[in-house]
């Protein structure tokens, strides 16, 4: 979700002068300042239910404690609008571009909040089908940015949102895999549909 740098200047001078106060920066380093949250969790689901179910962003709500909604369309080069909420914190809304959606495998955005290097992200969710009913996901971002160094508390709780997005994801797919429980047939037994008749004796 959330590339930017972090700047260190070494070896800065004061210098005097008539025309006022003067820095004179001899060297700049430039650190690029990263932090990646990765969660992985196995669903009992093909990765083609799994994918429906990630991209049928209308049902959001129904189901995703985290991603509360998202408007937009699950293709390449595509804005889309995300509305998060970590546990316990504020919500959060922000303009990410869709970077890759590869139905069944892949789906990645990637966006910031406010200018690009502030506080920028690559949320990413990998499917990897290991059996023909099993899936599983891997679902991270990598953040960076000049406030990567004080975000450390929002992005803990970003990782809870994600592992409790994992957990209800799994329920909803695998919930939706069950077959359809088949429809008990009741055979109705043959009857003469009226009163018996009755015999005459003699």
């Amino acid at each position: 979700m959330f590339a930017g740098y972090f700047f260190l200047l070494n070896n800065c001078f004061l210098l005097n002068s008539l025309s006022g106060v003067v820095f004179e920066y001899q060297r700049i380093k430039i650190i690029n300042a990263m932090k990646q949250i990765e969660t992985e969790i196995t669903i009992e689901a093909t990765a083609e239910k799994v994918w429906q179910v990630l991209t049928d962003f209308e049902s959001y709500p129904k189901w995703n404690p985290f991603v509360r909604s998202i408007s937009g369309t699950a293709r390449e080069g595509e804005k889309i609008k995300v509305f998060l909420k970590p546990p316990d914190a504020k919500g959060m809304t922000f303009h990410p571009k869709v970077k890759k959606s590869e139905p069944g495998k892949e789906f990645r955005w990637k966006g910031q909040l406010g200018l690009p290097g502030i506080f920028d992200g690559e949320h990413y969710f990998l499917l990897n089908e290991i059996s023909s009913k099993r899936t599983h996901l891997t679902h991270g971002e990598k953040f960076s940015g000049l406030l990567i160094p004080f975000m450390g508390g929002m992005i803990d709780k970003t990782r809870e949102g994600f592992e409790l997005m994992n957990k209800t994801l799994k329920k909803e797919c695998e919930r939706q895999a069950k077959p359809a429980r088949a429809k008990k047939i009741i055979k109705k037994r043959p009857g003469t549909g009226g009163k018996k008749d009755s015999k005459a004796s003699g």
